[in-house]
């Protein structure tokens, strides 16, 4: 009997720890201010991105492999498209790209 309830200890233990939840953050740079709104889009999710002196930024979690996209918004009703790339769930990763001209870079 307490063979099996240390058994379930250690189970739930390595459980809870195994699917810890990664942010990943994302971050957009706007030197310029032509960023009016920004939008992730990953992993058959969206998030709204923050400004937060002089960039938008925002973390999530990454449970899918693939790639994804931030649509920016640009203040004169433009958008620019800034390619994530491949992404991989249970790393932490950060993604930074600058608008520069109207372009995400």
């Amino acid at each position: 009997m307490k063979q099996i309830a240390v058994l379930l200890m250690c189970s739930a233990f390595f459980s809870t720890t195994s699917c810890a939840r990664v942010d990943n953050e994302f971050i957009v740079k706007d030197p310029q201010d032509l960023v009016s709104s920004a939008e992730l889009r990953l992993c058959h999710k969206r998030l709204s991105l923050t400004r937060y002196e002089g960039e938008v930024r925002g973390k999530m979690p990454i449970n899918c492999e693939g790639g994804g996209a931030i649509v920016v918004r640009l203040s004169d009703g433009r958008e620019t498209f800034c390619d994530i790339g491949y992404v991989t769930p249970a790393a932490k990763q950060t993604f930074e790209f600058v608008i520069d001209d109207g372009q995400c870079h």
